[in-house]
């Protein structure tokens, strides 16, 4: 009892307090609801907006609210707040049509000048969607060899776009621009700053420009390149002279040349020899290969080549002895399984013989020394070495000295029927089916010099039976060739004669004694 009539005097103030904080809150409630909604109500209008380029079909969205926009490229919308609208706006789409599409790239908000009225510019930037196709022009340089395109617009964009048999492409062709305050619409053109290829091949555009606009196909036109070209031989010879296009060229030191040439792609297929003799030396053309360009507009060109150079030849039999050249009819060499004919090597002169050539190994080229091997040599149309047995290298001043398997046949001619040796004009024929005479003395026998090995026909001139006999010629020998003379043909008449008329007088005399011992002889 005594605690509670101790407390009831401080009970009315707690609820004065908690009265006074509820009116308080209700107060400022009160005066902070009021704003908003009178505010909210106050912000209501119209929104204006124009984009730029005036393009029609714009999917916008502003505040919230989508929008399209007509002919003009402007758009209307009532919106509830219009405060700030500007930072509200955005693409609802970036798709126009089928073949163009938009970036948005800048919100600028106008001055107010009407009450709840809002007006903002839009700027853009339009794309259009383009179709590449390659026309080779004069370039020679077939579209299928185009790998891409390298692209460079006025607004400073560059892009390498694939090349393909149907192509294509996204390219800005107007962009909004910021000028005194307004905007403005620029129109983006496209030029083509290289060609790609897939083969090395060197091509440029006839640089007309082009603006993505209606059009939406682009047909990029080669034309040719003109440029430098850098020769290099391989072997590296001085003073060959080499036409390139219409231009000449000659190798200096280490077989290098420089000229220029209106069309770089043209470059391998216009380089022919101008000359076969080069210095010294003469040169064969193998082929002319690309090398990865030194510089922009350079074509650097490989020419191989075959290097001949001078090469004596000095036939000797395997005693030493020189041959003459004029018995060689032709020389047969073998190069790495590569045969080379020497028709007539009897001529004065050297012959000439490749004796350094370029050869690619795993598409690197280098220089090969030729080494060769004597397969045959034809003396008198006969072969007179053995195939391989003889290598030589061809180098300069150094003479190449073949032997041959030829050898000395020492001739006489005896009668046939008393031994003796006897004169006469002696016909070889040889293999390749020339004739060749000798005089055989009685004295010492006639030598016939450097026979290949064979059989040979020989006619002796002195017989006059059996003028033809064969000799086989195998290895240095002698060839005592009996012969009946006419010397002998008369002996043998002569005994014959002799004999038949001892005969006629035997019969004769045979007869007459007959008759003598026969009766009616008697009487």
């Amino acid at each position: 009892m005594r605690r509670a009539r101790r407390s009831a005097p401080h009970e009315p103030r707690r609820t004065a307090l908690v009265r006074a904080a509820l009116a308080g809150a209700l107060v400022v409630l009160a005066g902070v609801l009021p704003v908003p909604l009178a505010s909210a109500a106050g912000s209501a209008g119209v929104v204006y907006a124009q984009v730029t380029p005036a393009l029609p079909g714009v999917h916008l969205r502003i505040g919230g609210a989508l929008a399209i926009t007509d002919s003009a490229g402007r758009v209307q919308v009532a919106l509830s707040d219009i405060n700030n609208v500007a930072k509200s706006v955005t693409l609802a789409s970036t798709a126009v049509d089928a073949t163009t599409s938009v970036q948005l790239t800048r919100v600028t908000p106008q001055p107010h000048t009407t009450p709840h009225v809002s007006t903002i510019s839009i700027g853009l930037s339009v794309f259009t969607r383009v179709h590449l196709t390659i026309d080779s022009g004069t370039s020679g340089v077939w579209p299928s060899d185009v790998r891409a395109l390298r692209l460079h617009s006025l607004a400073g964009q560059k892009m390498t776009v694939p090349v393909g048999p149907d192509t294509t492409v996204r390219l800005m062709s107007r962009r909004t621009m910021l000028q005194h305050g307004s905007l403005h619409t620029q129109v983006v053109t496209w030029n083509v700053d290289r060609v790609i290829t897939t083969n090395g091949a060197v091509a440029a555009t006839d640089r007309r420009p082009f603006t993505p606009g209606p059009a939406v196909r682009w047909q990029v036109r080669m034309v040719p390149v003109a440029g430098t070209v850098v020769v290099q031989t391989l072997p590296a010879v001085a003073g060959v002279q080499l036409d390139v296009g219409r231009q000449t060229l000659t190798t200096g030191p280490g077989g290098r040349g420089t000229v220029p040439i209106q069309d770089l792609n043209k470059a391998p297929d216009q380089v022919r020899l101008a000359s076969s003799v080069a210095g010294d030396d003469r040169v064969q053309l193998i082929r002319v290969s690309h090398e990865p360009p030194g510089a922009p507009h350079q074509r650097r060109l490989l020419v191989a080549l075959r290097v001949s150079r001078p090469v004596d030849l000095e036939f000797l039999d395997l005693r030493g002895g020189t041959v003459p050249r004029s018995r060689v009819g032709a020389v047969r060499l073998s190069e790495a399984g590569r045969t080379i004919t020497l028709k007539q090597p009897g001529r004065p002169g050297p012959v000439w013989l490749p004796t350094l050539a370029a050869h690619n190994v795993h598409n690197h080229w280098k220089v090969r020394r030729l080494h060769y091997s004597v397969q045959a040599v034809f003396v008198d149309g006969a072969n007179a070495v053995f195939s391989g047995r003889q290598q030589f290298v061809a180098r300069a001043g150094e003479p190449w000295r073949i032997h041959l398997s030829v050898f000395p046949l020492s001739v006489t001619v005896s009668d046939a029927l008393f031994g003796q040796q006897t004169s006469s004009e002696l016909q070889l024929r040889l293999p390749d089916g020339r004739t060749l005479a000798y005089e055989v003395g009685t004295g010492a026998p006639t030598v016939i010099p450097a026979l290949a090995r064979g059989l040979y026909h020989v006619k002796v001139d002195a017989a006059v039976i059996g003028k033809g006999t064969s000799v086989l010629v195998s290895q240095a020998g002698e060839a005592d060739l009996r012969v009946v003379t006419g010397l002998d043909v008369a002996l043998v008449l002569g005994g014959l004669l002799a004999i038949a008329a001892g005969l006629v007088l035997v019969g004769r005399a045979a007869a007459r004694r007959t008759q003598r011992r026969t009766p009616g002889g008697a009487t």
